[in-house]
């Protein structure tokens, strides 16, 4: 009877608890489908991490195709470049939000060449608050801006001590809002699910004297942790 109630309760908590792992999945596509859209090729390469932009962008690494099943690199003490071309084929300015991998990646910077030299934008927790622009701050994004009927090549360097990811989207703003408020919203509800299932599950262990409820509400508030 005691472990039949267990096995209820974790299917029941089950169901409330996976909304806050709801993230966004990551491609290689443009964001804008339903508006005017950007084509888009990648290419990536290593190198050391002392190498600078300078360097990449004189064929400083043998570059290759990105492809979607290669974008997870694991653990790799290497600076990896990746070579973005954007094409605006329409006849308005339009601007996209670049992302790429997942929220810990230590540093991920944005190359733009203005004929003279570079402009540099960076994200990545090792990026404090106050060096990164309104929209990398607020958003943690690298927003990019294509004239009509032009094609820009960007550079991306990304470093990190957790696993490496290079899966890149390019975002239509608004579609990146509406995703980013839906994440918002389950990982908000998902949090309060666990909260609930917390406060429930010791309620369960004092009225019915099972540890294994007790138990299960420190495994859940783990999460917190």
């Amino acid at each position: 009877m005691k472990n039949a109630l267990v096995l209820c309760w974790t299917l029941i908590s089950l169901l409330v608890v996976p909304p806050v792992c709801a993230t966004q999945a990551l491609s290689l596509l443009d964001g804008g489908a339903q508006q005017q859209s950007v084509e888009l090729s990648i290419f990536w390469c290593t190198a050391p991490v002392s190498a600078t932009i300078d360097s990449i962008s004189r064929e400083g690494c043998e570059l290759q195709p990105l492809l979607a099943h290669e974008t997870y690199r694991g653990f790799d003490s290497r600076a990896f470049w990746m070579r973005l071309t954007l094409h605006n084929p329409g006849y308005q300015t339009v601007e996209r939000w670049i992302t790429v991998g997942h929220p810990r990646l230590a540093e991920v910077s944005l190359f733009t060449s203005n004929l003279l030299n570079w402009t540099r934008r960076d994200v990545g927790i090792r990026t404090p608050m106050i060096m990164r622009g309104n929209i990398e701050r607020e958003f943690g994004v690298l927003p990019v801006r294509l004239a009509p009927y032009s094609q820009e090549v960007f550079w991306l360097r990304v470093w990190s001590e957790s696993s490496i990811d290079l899966a890149t989207t390019v975002w239509q703003p608004s579609d990146y809002l509406h995703n980013h408020q839906l994440v918002q919203f389950w990982a908000t509800l998902g949090l309060g699910g666990m909260l609930i299932t917390i406060v429930i599950s010791l309620c369960m262990a004092f009225f019915t004297r099972l540890i294994a409820y007790g138990f299960f509400a420190l495994a859940i508030g783990a999460y917190f942790f």
